[in-house]
């Protein structure tokens, strides 16, 4: 696949104007001398920041390193330490470096984005997260409300079974109070009978004693 035909591609993936100005301003071999790969392509290698000013007034619309460097940042570029490496290197020389920028892997570049972009991506995730919580959410309170209607509806038998229970009661003492009234009504029927029986009695023996 020819260089035209992976840029193409990249740029129909919506790689940033400035990463794909940086990846243009790496292939020119005449600029090695003040900013070029790493030795395996992995790193961004400024050797020369006094001059760099003059590549970028090329490629972008400043002269600035600090500009370009804030840029980087922004695209998630890290700083490499010197200790870092593998090797010696002059102390001026400073490296960048992220995952997805490697010479020859144009298909890479669609991998970059700026620190917006990840905000977006991260409130897309949070928003999909916080309507999944939602959704649970009323999940378990619709649960609840099931169970909350259930013990309700178990408490209202309850209070029913009781309510025939005392009304079972009322009329079973209703029924022994009628008829144990009624066996005060014998009672003192027949104490009555008896009373009458011991006045007749004592008539006979006296009719004047009751007068």
């Amino acid at each position: 696949m020819s260089n035209k035909r992976k840029i193409s591609d990249v740029i129909n993936h919506s790689v940033s104007s400035f990463i794909l100005k940086t990846y243009k301003m790496m292939s020119e071999d005449n600029n090695n001398d003040i900013i070029s790969w790493s030795d395996d392509g992995d790193m961004i290698l400024i050797k020369d920041s006094e001059r760099i000013g003059d590549i970028l007034g090329i490629f972008y619309n400043h002269n600035n390193l600090s500009s370009f460097v804030r840029q980087l940042n922004y695209y998630g570029f890290k700083k490499v330490q010197h200790e870092k490496l593998e090797k010696v290197v002059p102390v001026d020389w400073i490296y960048y470096k992220n995952e997805y920028f490697l010479r020859g892997h144009f298909d890479l570049l669609k991998n970059i984005t700026n620190k917006k972009d990840k905000c977006m991506d991260d409130e897309i995730e949070i928003k999909k997260c916080f309507s999944k919580n939602k959704s649970d959410k009323i999940k378990e309170l619709q649960k609840i409300i099931k169970e909350k209607d259930r013990i309700i509806k178990e408490l209202q038998n309850i209070i029913k079974e009781k309510d025939m229970k005392i009304r079972d009661l009322e009329i079973n003492q209703a029924f022994h109070n009628h008829e144990s009234n009624n066996k005060q009504l014998d009672t003192i029927r027949d104490l009555q009978s008896k009373i009458l029986g011991l006045e007749f009695q004592m008539r006979n023996e006296d009719p004047y004693l009751l007068y």
